[in-house]
């Protein structure tokens, strides 16, 4: 199980700005999405 790069360091992502989180979730999830489909 992947845990979340936002969750895992939290502390450091509650300043940020809620634009900047949308973009790093999005990224997350493309790259998730990448991974899941590897041999």
């Amino acid at each position: 199980m992947l845990r979340p790069l936002i969750s895992y360091a939290s502390p450091v992502w509650g300043a940020a700005a809620n634009m900047h989180l949308i973009g790093l979730e999005r990224v997350q999830n493309i790259t998730v999405r990448q991974l899941a489909r590897q041999p």
